[in-house]
């Protein structure tokens, strides 16, 4: 994914997090930039965008990191994966987050209500909700391989 389609997602869920809609988002971009569209903008005008979003929201947000644990990367990226298939229901980010840490949490401490986050877990942690991750995706599969049984 580009540094470009990037910036143009972080618009819209700027404008989601300001309480912006359509309307309201064209004309603070137009009034911007003379753009009415973000595909219309150049690499300026996003960051203008971006920044005018940081002004109003009072600052600036704290960038997003990837996991340095590349078994944490592993566990966020088969999530992702789930959410996309749609065996994980979370409408935002912030969704799907806390519906990882939570999962996380019953997984390795069933039983006790706590959110564990996989950034901060040992590898055999990790280890163990990867195998578990894995498993979930091979059902999926094996449904979907089930439910197509009868199309040829």
């Amino acid at each position: 994914m580009s540094d470009r389609s990037a910036r143009m997602r972080a618009i819209h869920a700027g404008a989601r997090e300001l309480g912006l809609d359509d309307e309201a988002r064209r004309d603070l971009m137009h009034r911007l930039t003379g753009c009415r569209s973000a595909r219309e903008m150049t690499d300026a005008q996003l960051g203008a965008v971006l920044a005018e979003y940081d002004r109003l929201r009072g600052g600036r947000r704290k960038p997003y990191r990837p996991a340095a644990n590349p078994l944490a990367r592993k566990v966020h990226a088969q999530w992702g994966e789930l959410c996309r298939r749609g065996a994980v229901r979370a409408k935002s980010a912030a969704d799907r987050r806390a519906a990882l840490r939570t999962w996380c949490g019953r997984q390795l401490q069933p039983g006790a209500d706590v959110l564990l986050d996989p950034d901060i877990l040992s590898n055999n942690d990790l280890r163990l909700l990867v195998e578990s991750l894995k498993q979930w995706i091979a059902r999926l599969d094996g449904e979907t391989a089930a439910g197509d049984g009868g199309a040829e």
